[in-house]
């Protein structure tokens, strides 16, 4: 038997202790997984071979190296034995991760995560719980692992003979390997989020297992640090529930607004279609994430006269303008991720598309298309950019477009911009509007503004131009803000303009070549904008992108529970903003801010000097109480939706 058939029986056998792993899974909790049809059982089986083999190639990929070398001595039985019995061992380890798996998830209802890593720290405690606990599983795994033992002998003592063409068979064996470990053909390996597509929680954890999401959820989280500051749950729910506020006025120093105008906090909503009676309105939302639109450069908001965004001042001069909004992060996929789940980054815990989708999280695309209205998300860029296309279908959106599918309708000179163009991109989102079946909610992500900043062309250059300049980037905002313009003049000509409300805000502040300061460098502008539900009104409320959803979901009357950290902007009695940059973690509200490692405080300030100790100190609480709250809700998988 050669080397090569060797490494394949070792993999199918490898593959098959996968396989055994998700039968365990599946018939272990019938109820957990009776809503896939036969059809996706099927299909959520054999997808989940790509990810059993990605992580097993994986682990074996240093054994099956040094097993294959295409050199004489590799023939050698003691050398086989080193790697072969070598892969024997790893393969044990992940059978005693994947039976762990199993049982955990009875408690969670999903695979494990980084949470491993923590008990991990404590040996003694795990070897005394599966002792106690644990006896009759763990003999079974013991005969499971004498009886691999045998077979594992059995390859591997066969006698071995010279394979021709070593030295192209081992680059063909190195091919396989990387595609395997890749999962895919596309420019990006396999993640957590892949197997989230079909927008299906239980069909997603049946395709996943517990050691491919323990191993990329590890990758994504770079720290580990403490989460723990109340002696239970529910203490630090009582403490971030209590609002810190005490009925003061917003200190002016918060975002002031023009002379002459004044700012209020928003009264329930109230719009026509929408009342007491439970039923919801019938109005469209579209809702546009637009890439680093800084207040400071916007004229409505900043008052620095850059004159680059004459279109979206219309709207905030014509809509309920947010001068008090935060992005809850610094980076696009944050933004994107708690504008549609309501849920901020957490230090040391991935991102949506890295892993956080491992557990159940709200999905407004799920609970929008149960109440009857058509989801799209449109993004500038390609589809598989910061694997958007997946993040779309995990959040239960129905269509997804990207740059591929969008024609091009300018001349930008033979250019080619890697974020894609914001003008087709919302052009498209329009002729997509127009057909879609109403009601619909409709999310955007553009890109233009993303450096390097590619020429606009067109007549729409107001500075010297630079690929990587303030000016470049105040051209590409021109060009941008040209081309909201231009869509929302092509909106209002539309039959479904009058019932639809746009949310216009950005992913994150941008700050690159002004440096502004805490809490400014996490400032957003926002704008609600339907002129037949709102006269124009300027509003101090403080809110983050963690409210968009619950907000969308407060416009349109849906009083489905949507388990996060944000309320809707028309219903906050306490108003604070949460902000995280993955290294530490911020609270804002009218009165004062603060910054905090998750070991001590960092920064702090109170715009009320007379109580600014005591204030503070409240400030301190709640955030870390809001810190424990939110991460035990995500790891112990208690949101829902």
């Amino acid at each position: 038997m050669t080397r090569w058939r060797k490494s394949f029986l070792f993999i199918g056998v490898g593959l098959s202790v996968f396989s055994m792993a998700r039968a365990a899974l599946y018939f272990t909790y019938r109820g957990t997984f009776s809503t896939i049809s036969g059809g996706k059982l099927a299909f959520s089986v054999i997808d989940g071979v790509r990810f059993d083999l990605s992580i097993l190639l994986t682990a074996f990929l240093v054994m099956l190296f040094f097993f294959n070398l295409p050199l004489r001595f590799a023939n050698a039985s003691i050398w086989q034995r080193i790697w072969g019995w070598g892969m024997y061992v790893i393969l044990i380890l992940l059978t005693l991760l994947l039976a762990g798996d199993v049982i955990y998830f009875g408690d969670v209802k999903r695979h494990m995560t980084s949470e491993l890593l923590v008990i991990g720290n404590d040996a003694g405690f795990i070897f005394e719980f599966a002792l106690g606990s644990y006896k009759p599983h763990l003999a079974l795994f013991l005969l499971f692992a004498a009886a691999l033992f045998l077979l594992w002998r059995f390859i591997l003592e066969r006698d071995t003979r010279e394979s021709r063409l070593m030295p192209i068979k081992f680059l063909l064996f190195a091919g396989f390997m990387v595609l395997g470990i890749r999962g895919t053909f596309s420019d990006k390996p396999i993640n957590i989020i892949d197997a989230f597509e079909s927008g299906s929680t239980a069909q997603s954890n049946l395709v996943l297992n517990g050691v491919f999401t323990l191993y990329h959820h590890a990758r994504a989280a770079k720290n580990t640090v403490n989460h723990h500051f109340y002696t239970s749950f529910e203490e630090a729910q009582r403490i971030a529930r209590t609002p810190v506020n005490d009925g003061k006025e917003p200190h002016p120093h918060l975002n002031p607004l023009p002379e002459g105008e004044e700012a209020t906090s928003l009264p329930p909503f109230q719009g026509e279609g929408w009342g007491g009676d439970g039923a919801h309105s019938r109005h469209n939302v579209v809702l546009m994430l637009m890439e680093s639109w800084s207040p400071f450069y916007i004229d409505s908001f900043g008052n620095n006269n850059f004159g680059v965004t004459p279109n979206f001042d219309r709207l905030a001069n014509n809509g309920l303008q947010f001068t008090n909004f935060y992005a809850v992060g610094q980076r696009s996929i944050e933004g994107i991720q708690a504008s549609l789940t309501g849920l901020p980054p957490l230090i040391g815990l991935p991102n949506l598309g890295f892993g956080l989708e491992a557990g159940n999280f709200p999905k407004i695309g799920n609970i929008l298309r149960d109440n009857g209205y058509e989801t799209i998300f449109t993004q500038s860029s390609r589809r598989r950019s910061f694997r958007v296309d997946a993040i779309a279908r995990a959040t239960g959106f129905e269509y997804y477009y990207g740059m591929e599918d969008m024609p091009m309708l300018l001349d930008y000179s033979g250019q080619k911009s890697v974020f894609g163009w914001d003008y087709e991109s919302m052009m498209f989102l329009k002729s997509k509007l127009d057909a879609a079946k109403k009601p619909f909610f409709a999310f955007l992500f553009t890109g233009t503004t993303h450096t390097p900043y590619i020429r606009p062309g067109n007549g729409l250059e107001k500075y010297p131009h630079g690929e990587n300049t303030e000016n470049g980037f105040l051209n590409t905002l021109h060009y941008s803000d040209w081309s909201l313009g231009q869509f929302m003049k092509a909106a209002a000509a539309a039959p479904w303009f009058d019932d639809t409300i746009f949310i216009f805000t950005a992913d994150h502040n941008f700050d690159a070549y002004r440096s502004f300061q805490n809490p400014e460098r996490y400032h957003t502008p926002l704008v609600i904008y339907s002129p037949k539900l709102f006269k124009h009104k300027t509003v101090s409320t403080i809110g983050s992108q963690a409210d968009l959803a619950p907000t969308v979901l407060d416009l349109l009357g849906i009083k489905e529970r949507f388990a996060t950290l944000g309320v809707s902007l028309f219903q906050k009695d306490d108003e604070f903003a949460y902000v995280c940059d993955k290294n530490s973690v911020g609270i804002i509200t009218a009165r004062g801010y603060l910054y905090h490692s998750l070991g001590n405080r960092l920064e702090a300030r109170s715009f009320y000097g007379e109580d600014s100790d005591d204030y503070l100190q409240r400030l301190e609480k709640k955030l870390l109480a809001i810190d424990q709250v939110t991460y035990e809700m995500i790891v112990n998988n208690q949101l829902e939706r």
